[in-house]
């Protein structure tokens, strides 16, 4: 009886081991992993889904021929990109970029004439995703949620239906819209939404990190505090690299910005708002507020609590979330204090 219980459990093991051993990284989105004509049909129920849908019907030469005007479409874009990041990447380094010129060619129209540019290339070819990625990306950090919700669903839907096809998108592009798509739905405060699409990221990319951080501030919104604050409990810190003055290098270290970012929304939404400035804690000596990612967005939540208790570093929160903006000074925008200039009264009015 023995021999033939340990043997059945020699039979178990091997099997998961065989099919653990079987898996893919990459897409693992279930349903599309199963039935991929699911997202065909998917798109096809969407207003997108029509023009995709007579895009796909075209000739392979045809539609060939698109992809590479809509390439064409996007060189501005890709330096625009290279641009942004160099001069992200000094701002981090300080003095080690004394002698680096920075090209501000696109200062203050960069974002601009990217999205326009965006815009023309994936109207040439609906199937291009990376196109419509990045122009969503683009509008939610430029201040649009709403069309940026519109042109990551199309990004999605787009690269779902080339799962099957020769021309799949790379795993990092894919996860990128399903982040964006996350981040975009909880600015919109569409908390059931924002979680679907956590999900869904999850699948493709179990743990992930960012989706994790997402998934918990959804959770928050929504008003399930003890689901958020469970989920921030267990959450791991996020790792990143700073600036090493006394090694004229980069280290290592941890940051629980994202457990504390959770909780404090997850309070708030329940109406206590001095926890939820408490437990944030001293906020003036944070020394990772240059690398540790979604900065801008954690800084206007901190802005958001702060003000709600009448602290009057509210607004110096709000700077900072200002500041570190991903594409700031890459279009046009003009600062300033105390209210709209419409609504103040005129010189000598009443």
């Amino acid at each position: 009886m023995r021999k033939i219980i340990l043997l059945s459990v020699f039979v178990c093991l091997v099997v998961l081991v065989g099919c653990a051993g079987g898996r893919k990284t990459g897409l693992l989105h279930e349903d599309v992993a199963k039935n991929p004509e699911k997202a065909k049909t998917e798109a096809e129920t969407t207003p997108f889904g029509d023009q995709l849908a007579e895009f796909l019907k075209l000739p392979e030469n045809i539609r060939a021929d698109a992809r590479l005007q809509a390439e064409e479409k996007i060189d501005y874009y890709e330096g625009f990109e290279r641009e942004n990041y160099e001069h992200s990447d000094s701002k981090k380094r300080f003095w080690y970029y004394s002698d680096y010129y920075i090209d501000r060619s696109t200062w203050g129209i960069g974002l601009g004439n990217s999205i326009v540019g965006l815009k023309e290339a994936a109207e040439l070819d609906p199937s291009y995703a990376e196109a419509w990625g990045a122009l969503g990306h683009l509008l939610m950090s430029g201040g649009d949620p709403t069309s940026a919700q519109k042109y990551l669903d199309n990004a999605r839907l787009a690269a779902l239906v080339r799962v099957d096809s020769d021309d799949p998108l790379d795993d990092e592009t894919m996860l990128q819209i399903y982040k964006d798509r996350a981040w975009v739905l909880r600015d919109l405060t569409l908390w059931d939404e924002g979680l679907e699409a956590v999900r869904e990221g999850l699948t493709f990319k179990r743990g992930d990190q960012d989706l994790v951080l997402i998934k918990g501030l959804l959770l928050a919104g929504a008003g399930r505090y003890s689901e958020a604050n469970s989920l921030a409990v267990r959450m791991a810190p996020y790792d990143y690299s700073k600036v090493d003055y006394w090694h004229y290098g980069y280290s290592q270290t941890t940051s629980n910005f994202g457990q504390i970012w959770i909780k404090s929304q997850a309070l708030l939404a329940i109406g206590d708002y001095e926890m939820a400035r408490q437990v944030l804690g001293d906020l003036d000596h944070r020394e990772d507020q240059l690398y540790v990612p979604h900065m801008a967005r954690f800084w206007n939540d901190v802005g958001l609590a702060a003000e709600l208790v009448g602290e009057e570093r509210g607004a110096r929160y709000y700077a900072l979330g200002f500041v570190s903006r991903p594409y700031q000074g890459y279009y046009p925008w003009q600062g300033g204090t105390g209210r709209c200039p419409e609504i103040l009264p005129r010189a000598g009015g009443s």
